[in-house]
C-alpha cells in the first residue's frame, strides 16, 4: 500500500503579474484571484508569500527567496512591458533553480510558434484545421 504524504509546511511563493498599464478593474480582478489562491493555500497550512511582478526585473523580485526552501505557484503570465514573455518567466525560474507550477519555458515558447505546433501535431497524426 502506498502512503501519500501531503506536506503543508512548504513555503509557497505566489508569483503573479500586475501590469501598471492594465485598466483598474483588470488589476482588481487579478488581485482578487491571487487573494483567493493565497487564502486557500493558507487554509491548508502553507506559509505563503505574495510576490507581485509589476516590472520586467524578475530577478529582483526573487532574490530574497531560497529556491531550496520555497516552491513557486507561477501565475505570472507575462512580464509587464514584454509581450509574450511567459516563457521568459519560466526560464528565469528554472535558471534560479526554483521548483514551480506550470509548463517549461520551451513548451510556453512553442505555443507562440503556430506553424511549428501545427507541424508537430501533423507529425503525430493529430488532426488540425487547415
Amino acid at each position: 500500500m502506498s502512503v501519500v504524504n501531503s506536506r503543508t509546511d512548504l513555503p509557497v511563493l505566489i508569483l503573479h503579474n500586475v501590469d501598471p498599464a492594465w485598466a483598474p478593474p483588470d488589476i482588481e480582478d487579478a488581485l482578487e484571484g491571487v487573494a483567493e489562491l493565497e487564502s486557500t493555500l493558507r487554509q491548508i497550512g502553507h506559509p505563503v508569500t505574495n510576490v507581485p511582478v509589476n516590472d520586467a526585473n524578475l530577478y529582483i523580485r526573487l532574490r530574497d527567496f531560497d529556491p531550496n526552501k520555497h516552491i513557486v505557484f507561477n501565475w505570472c503570465e507575462a512580464l509587464p512591458g514584454i509581450p509574450n514573455s511567459e516563457a521568459l518567466v519560466a526560464h528565469t525560474l528554472t535558471e534560479l533553480n526554483f521548483t514551480y507550477t506550470g509548463s517549461t519555458s520551451a513548451a510556453l515558447a512553442l505555443g507562440w510558434d503556430k506553424p511549428n505546433v501545427k507541424r508537430l501535431l501533423d507529425q503525430w497524426g493529430i488532426p488540425t484545421p487547415s
